[in-house]
């Protein structure tokens, strides 16, 4: 749970709406898993979430993996 100027977020509820809201933008196939990478298998961060949300300097960063369908161009479904 995280405290933002008196406002109580659930990081995983948050994460759970980016998921919801990527799936229903056009040209998104899915959500992919996270690849493995060193830093993440030893520290077991987030290994293969393909949504996470973090609270990082007063802000909150929001990272999906996903998968565009073959006739996307990734740039307009970014």
């Amino acid at each position: 749970m995280a405290n933002i100027s008196g406002l109580s977020i659930n990081i995983e509820v948050l994460e759970q709406m980016a998921a919801i809201a990527a799936m229903e933008t056009t040209g998104v196939a899915a959500m992919a898993p996270k690849k493995l990478d060193v830093v993440n298998a030893i520290s077991r961060r987030s290994v293969l979430k393909p949504v996470h949300a973090e609270l990082k300097n007063g802000a909150i960063n929001i990272n999906l993996y996903i998968a565009i369908v073959k006739t996307a161009k990734a740039k307009e479904v970014a």
